[in-house]
């Protein structure tokens, strides 16, 4: 038996009143036989300046596995060894804490790891002794509830966390890792999707300038064309406080289904307020095919208490008229380009 550390020591054995010291650095002692009692290991270690061995040192005791027991045993620092184990090679960790010893048995040259009961003692396994591919999920233990994952804590040391919050992002944070809640101008729900609420994205973050051409596409439902003289659908909506919306081109491409609308068929785009139009779509709904049309400007004739182009007002698509149309039933696709202006 020997210290990794090279430290003397000696195997006291005792039979009754009878104790005998026998020094295992003697070449002629490589073999013990119990006589109905354990062998414990009782030697120099390293003391502190009050003459007590040394809190927080340890030891790993390479026992060469020479005591034949017998029906008897050999207890090493507190650690049983069986009558198989004592023919063994064995590895004994030992730390001495609060005055007390502490121990447990490390690996056996037979690279079987030791164990209490079902249970591989603690640093008692090696990585080389599990096989690839062999534990499974089942041999993990379980977390306190799904969606908890596994980190490494303050020093390392492993710990569970709860990562399921809806939206939430595992991510790191410089000294750790944390499942995150998203600030700012973009929300996340527990699906995935993204979503920037309206009013969050200013003139500076956008990819052109105010003033610069926008184009819009929008579909109509036959249902939304029949009520446009009564619910006018805002195609545009305002631009904010000292700007205006100037549209320069607009299109439109009816699907035809069975019925050309009737009553009134032509379409002002118009801004919210205006009593003149930017442009119109004439006789546009009177289709009984599919085709396209471009909106024609009308400058109209601006009075003194006429307005075209109205600071901060929506754009809207209705009837020339005012007027419902009838009947009806195709679909139509609007496509807009116009420009925001600052007055």
């Amino acid at each position: 038996m020997s210290f990794k550390s090279q430290i003397d020591y000696t195997i006291t054995a005792g039979s009754g009143a009878v104790v005998t010291n026998i020094d295992l650095l003697n070449a002629d002692n490589i073999a013990i036989h119990a006589d109905n009692n354990a062998v414990t290991l009782t030697s120099n270690f390293i003391y502190d300046a009050t003459g007590n061995i040394k809190d927080g040192v340890s030891y790993d005791i390479e026992y060469d596995g020479f005591v034949t027991t017998g029906p008897y045993s050999v207890t090493i620092f507190g650690q049983t060894l069986t009558s198989a184990q004592a023919l063994l090679p064995q590895t004994i960790k030992v730390r001495r804490i609060s005055g007390s010893w502490v121990s447990k048995p490390l690996v056996a040259d037979t690279g079987v790891p030791n164990m209490e009961g079902t249970n591989i003692l603690p640093e008692s396994l090696t990585g080389d002794q599990i096989a690839a591919d062999t534990i499974t999920p089942a041999k993990l233990k379980s977390l306190t509830d799904e969606g908890y994952l596994y980190r490494a804590g303050a020093s390392g040391v492993v710990e569970e966390f709860d990562a399921k919050a809806a939206g939430n992002v595992v991510m790191g944070t410089g000294t750790g890792v944390a499942s995150q809640a998203i600030t700012g101008d973009i929300n996340i729900d527990g699906s995935g999707n993204a979503t920037i609420p309206a009013g969050t994205i200013s003139e500076s973050q956008l990819g052109f300038t105010i003033g610069a051409e926008t184009t819009i596409r929008r579909q109509l439902t036959s249902a939304e064309i029949l009520a446009l003289g009564t619910s006018p659908i805002i195609v545009i909506p305002a631009p904010g406080v000292g700007k205006y919306i100037e549209v320069t081109s607009a299109s439109m491409y009816i699907t035809y289904a069975t019925t050309p609308y009737a009553t009134i068929t032509s379409l002002n785009l118009i801004t919210v307020g205006s009593s003149l139009r930017q442009m119109w779509f004439p006789s546009i709904l009177g289709k009984s095919i599919s085709t396209g049309q471009r909106a024609l400007e009308e400058p109209g004739a601006v009075g003194a208490a006429n307005a075209e182009l109205i600071e901060n007002a929506a754009v809207q698509l209705i009837t020339s008229t005012g007027v419902d149309p009838t009947a009806g039933d195709s679909i139509a696709t609007l496509s807009i380009t116009y420009k925001t202006v600052e007055i």
